[in-house]
C-alpha cells in the first residue's frame, strides 16, 4: 500500500468554498482505480487546518490520481481557498 497525507491551511473566510470543492474531490477520488481509502479530517485545535489521508494500492495508482484531470481540476479550485501551499507527504508501510 501507498499512502499520501496532504495538509491544507484554509483561509477561514473561504472555508465553505474549500469544503464544497474538497467534498467533490473526495467522492470522485474514491471511485478511481486503486483507491483503497480517501478521507478528509480537520484539526481539533485549529479549524483552518484539514488533512486529506489517501491509501492507494500502489505508488503507480497514487501517481495516476495526482495527474488525473479530476485531481488537477479540484486542486486548482482548492488552491484558491488556502493560505499556504498544500504540504504533501508520501508514505509506504514499513512493517
Amino acid at each position: 500500500m501507498f499512502e499520501i497525507c496532504s495538509k491544507c491551511h484554509v483561509n477561514e473566510c473561504l472555508r465553505d468554498q474549500f469544503i464544497q470543492n474538497i467534498t467533490q474531490l473526495v467522492y470522485t477520488s474514491r471511485e478511481e482505480g486503486g483507491c483503497i481509502s480517501y478521507e478528509l479530517f480537520h484539526d481539533l485545535e485549529n479549524v483552518s487546518i484539514y488533512f486529506i489521508l489517501e491509501v492507494w494500492r500502489n505508488e503507480a495508482c497514487a501517481n495516476s490520481h495526482l495527474k488525473s484531470i479530476n485531481c488537477i481540476k479540484y486542486m486548482k479550485k482548492i488552491g484558491k481557498t488556502l493560505n499556504k501551499e498544500v504540504e504533501i507527504n508520501k508514505f509506504e508501510k514499513s512493517i
